[in-house]
């Protein structure tokens, strides 16, 4: 499958990847069961069952040491349920 450029932040507190933006930058992958791909195998015929989802490939953006934002609001929660409820 062909694949399109994906720039992460990587958190490195919980390993979570937080999307940014595809680039738009692709490559390909060369298969003919592929329709995004210059080796595609036939003709552009109705209907084609060939694939025509990029794939994301990951590139790190910024590297950073905390937890992601998700992760803090669920560490919050956990804290504000313990003890008693009236």
């Amino acid at each position: 499958m062909c694949q399109q450029v994906l720039l992460v932040n990587r958190h490195r507190g919980c390993q979570h990847n937080v999307p940014q933006y595809h680039t738009g930058e692709t490559f390909d992958c060369g298969q003919p069961n592929c329709a995004l791909s210059s080796a595609h195998a036939h003709a552009d015929t109705y209907p084609c069952k060939c694939n025509r989802i990029y794939v994301d490939y990951i590139r790190v953006q910024n590297l950073i040491q905390e937890k992601c934002d998700a992760c803090k609001e669920a560490e919050l929660g956990a804290y504000s349920n313990r003890g008693r409820h009236y």
